[in-house]
């Protein structure tokens, strides 16, 4: 093994029900219209929770889809 593979985040896998989907999206959200902007924060968190919303969203979608 080389020392850059020791240097990656770590995965993780949850499981929400889609209530927990929602209430997530709720907060990033809230965050993001709230969110203290830099230098307060790095800038990719903010391209970042944008990402995360985005991914949330289409969860949502998907699941009325669902339905």
């Amino acid at each position: 093994m080389h020392e850059e593979d020791f240097q990656q985040d770590p995965d993780y896998v949850m499981e929400f029900d889609m209530r927990d989907v929602k209430l997530l999206y709720k907060s990033v959200c809230f965050y993001l219209q709230n969110w203290p902007g830099y230098p307060a924060c790095p800038i990719e968190e903010q391209q970042e929770l944008s990402y995360m919303k985005d991914y949330l969203y289409r969860l949502i979608l998907e699941d009325m889809w669902n339905k």
